[in-house]
C-alpha cells in the first residue's frame, strides 16, 4: 500500500508542475464593470518577475521598477476602471533591475490598472492618478 502511495503521490506531483500555475482576481467599479486579471507562470522553471510602482498615487508620471535576471520583452498596457484600454507600449527589459516611467499626465483622475504581459506571465498593478 505504501508503494502505491508513493507512485500516486510522484505521479501527482508531476502533473502538478507540468500544468501552469495561475492566480485571478476580479474588481468591480462603481459603474458595475467587472474586469478580471490574472498572473499565469506557464513553466515552473521560469524566474517570476517582481514590479514595484514607485510613488501612488501618480500625478504626472508611473516610475516602475522591473525586477527579473532575464531579458523580456513586455508589452505594459493601462486600463481604465471601465476596461478601456488607454496607453500601451512595448519594452524591451534587460537583465537585471530596470526602471520605465509612463506619462500620464493628459489622463483624468481615477483608477487604472497597469498590465505588463510577457511570453510568461501577466502581472498587474492598480494606479490611482492625481
Amino acid at each position: 500500500m505504501k508503494k502505491l502511495y508513493t507512485v500516486i503521490a510522484s505521479v501527482a506531483l508531476l502533473s502538478f508542475s507540468a500544468t501552469a500555475q495561475q492566480e485571478t482576481f476580479s474588481n468591480s467599479n462603481n459603474v458595475g464593470h467587472h474586469i478580471k486579471y490574472s498572473n499565469a507562470v506557464a513553466n515552473d522553471n521560469l524566474v517570476s518577475t517582481k514590479i514595484n510602482l514607485m510613488g501612488n498615487p501618480v500625478k504626472d508620471v508611473i516610475t516602475l521598477q522591473i525586477n527579473n535576471p532575464n531579458q523580456t520583452k513586455y508589452e505594459l498596457s493601462l486600463y481604465s476602471s471601465t476596461g478601456r484600454k488607454v496607453i500601451s507600449m512595448l519594452y524591451d527589459h534587460p537583465p537585471g533591475v530596470s526602471t520605465k516611467q509612463v506619462y500620464v499626465s493628459e489622463l483624468e483622475r481615477g483608477t487604472y490598472f497597469l498590465v505588463a504581459s510577457s511570453e510568461y506571465e501577466k502581472k498587474s498593478i492598480e494606479i490611482l492618478k492625481q
